[in-house]
């Protein structure tokens, strides 16, 4: 339950955190009347073609993507609100619905942490011949970390906010790897959150399973897609040679770093690169230049090439004691 991550959160004052305030309604890209028009008809049509059994009704649209829709729901059997994501067209192309199926059964498998999202059904077409969505009803959490900072003049997290945060998620992704899962995609916005702070990590549509004792597959291996994580999350193995490199869950705490910069700076990201080579300038300018000994272990020649003839950082020199 929403209550279950409270136990064992850090507070400076020995008490969770107060609840977060509420946040704003979340504005549309534009307040048209054919906009509104479109989202009241995609609510009355969202459950079309039938379903096997359906007692959901439709309240309003969260949000939209590339995937397709998610609506809050209210189940009709216990009057509780949920979150419904339709995910369209998943039989188009064969590697669509794999990923699919992998991400069901990630969430079955792992949803009984509580800072992992709940999964609580998967609805069924009326008719299987003409079955090409998919509906995934989920929990509903009112926002995710994103949000929350890009609304930092209107919410303000205390540090015992923070460390809250910080501590659920940590525990999270622990869960994840010593269930020998990579999420792939930690990043703020896939950090949900409910008005209490209590954390759930989702979307679970780039990870992977590695059996003990495995080889980690190449990122760009036949076996692993080479897009993991999006870029200001991305580790420097990944930017450095994403089609050779054998990478580790580290990958994700790196990540999971980044939002913990985030969040000690009021929502500024870390490294707001805008391709990968400003990404790995970017990490020079802050942590230095990697050693020789790193640069000449880098498979990838061209990325090699590009660490050699990154510019050291100026040296701060001591202070010269003035002359009397």
């Amino acid at each position: 339950g929403a209550g279950a991550g409270a136990a064992g959160t850090p507070s400076t004052s020995g008490l969770p955190p107060r609840p977060l305030a509420p946040l704003p309604a979340m504005p549309l890209p534009w307040e048209d009347v054919q906009r509104l028009e479109m989202l009241e008809r995609l609510k009355r049509e969202f459950f079309m073609p039938p379903l096997v059994e359906n007692p959901y009704i439709v309240n309003h649209v969260v949000g939209e993507g590339a995937y397709g829709v998610v609506v809050s729901a209210t189940d009709t059997r216990t009057g509780e609100e949920v979150a419904i994501k339709r995910i369209v067209c998943v039989f188009d192309e064969p590697g669509e619905s794999t990923r699919i199926l992998r991400e069901l059964k990630f969430l079955r498998l792992l949803s009984a942490h509580p800072n992992v999202i709940t999964l609580r059904d998967v609805l069924l077409p009326a008719d299987p011949t003409t079955f090409n969505d998919v509906f995934l009803v989920f929990e509903l959490l009112p926002s995710d970390l994103s949000r929350v900072l890009r609304c930092a003049h209107l919410v303000r997290l205390s540090i015992a906010h923070k460390r809250s945060i910080m501590f659920q998620l940590l525990r999270g992704v622990a869960f994840l790897h010593a269930s020998s899962v990579f999420h792939r995609d930690i990043k703020a916005s896939n950090v949900l959150l409910d008005d209490d702070c209590q954390v759930r990590i989702c979307d679970f549509g780039l990870a992977r399973a590695l059996l003990p004792g495995s080889p980690v597959p190449a990122a760009g291996g036949p076996a692993w897609t080479d897009y993991v994580a999006t870029r200001w999350y991305r580790a420097p193995e990944l930017l450095l040679s994403p089609s050779a490199v054998a990478y580790s869950t580290a990958i994700d705490v790196w990540s999971v770093g980044c939002i913990f910069a985030e969040l000690l700076c009021d929502g500024a990201p870390l490294f707001p690169g805008v391709d990968r080579q400003d990404m790995v300038l970017r990490m020079a300018a802050l942590l230095g230049v990697p050693s020789p000994a790193y640069i000449a272990g880098v498979a990838d020649g061209a990325a090699r090439r590009f660490l050699a003839a990154i510019p050291p950082p100026p040296a701060v020199g001591h202070h010269r004691r003035r002359r009397r």
